[in-house]
C-alpha cells in the first residue's frame, strides 16, 4: 500500500511536471505571436460607403444641398422635360487599407425611361468588359495607403431628361458600391 501510495504520488508529480513545461511552452508561443497594432502582418480595413446629398426642388429644378446628405436615396416627384435632375452619387473612401483593393460600383435601373440619360464619369470609372452597368475606379487603392476621399460617379452630377421624356416618375436609379482584393 506504502509502495502503491508512493508510485502514484510521483506519477503525480511527472504529470504535473510535464502539464507545467507543456503550458509553459505555449504561453511563451502565444507570446511571442501576439497580434497588436504594431503588428504590420495585421490586415487593416478601411471603409467604402455609398453616399448622396439630398436635393431640394427650387424654381421648377432640383438643387443639391451639400449640407446635408440621404439616407435612402432621393425622390424626384416632378420630373419637366428637358430639365436636368440633380443626382450626385458617390463612393466615400476612407481609413487605411491592409492589402491592395479595386473598387466598383453597379448600377440598377428600375423602370428607367429611356427619355432619361446620364454619362459615367471617364477620369473615375471604366465600364467591367462582360459586365452591364459595372464600373471600376480607374485608381487602385495601394496597400497601406490612408485615405479621406469622395469619387463622384456621374458626369456632372445629374441626370438628363430629354425634351420627350413623357413619364410620371416612379423610376428607380440605385448604385451599389464594392471592394474587391487585387489579385
Amino acid at each position: 500500500m506504502d509502495k502503491l501510495l508512493k508510485n502514484m504520488t510521483l506519477t503525480f508529480l511527472g504529470v504535473l511536471l510535464v502539464l507545467t513545461f507543456v503550458d509553459a511552452t505555449y504561453s511563451k508561443y502565444i507570446a511571442a505571436n501576439k497580434v497588436s497594432e504594431n503588428n504590420a502582418n495585421v490586415a487593416k480595413f478601411g471603409t467604402v460607403e455609398l453616399k448622396e446629398h439630398e436635393v431640394k426642388y427650387e424654381n421648377g429644378m432640383y438643387v443639391i444641398n451639400k449640407e446635408s446628405l440621404t439616407k435612402s436615396g432621393n425622390k424626384y416627384d416632378y420630373v419637366i422635360p428637358g430639365v436636368d435632375i440633380a443626382k450626385d452619387p458617390f463612393v466615400f473612401i476612407s481609413g487605411t487599407f491592409g492589402v491592395s483593393c479595386e473598387l466598383y460600383v453597379k448600377i440598377v435601373k428600375n423602370s428607367f425611361p429611356e427619355t432619361i440619360t446620364f454619362s459615367i464619369r471617364e477620369d473615375n470609372w471604366a465600364p467591367v468588359i462582360g459586365e452591364t452597368d459595372t464600373y471600376k475606379y480607374k485608381n487602385e487603392i495601394k496597400l497601406n495607403e490612408d485615405l479621406n476621399q469622395d469619387v463622384y460617379i456621374l458626369e456632372d452630377n445629374k441626370l438628363i431628361v430629354s425634351q420627350y421624356y413623357q413619364g410620371s416618375g416612379g423610376f428607380e436609379l440605385t448604385f451599389s458600391a464594392w471592394i474587391q482584393q487585387c489579385l
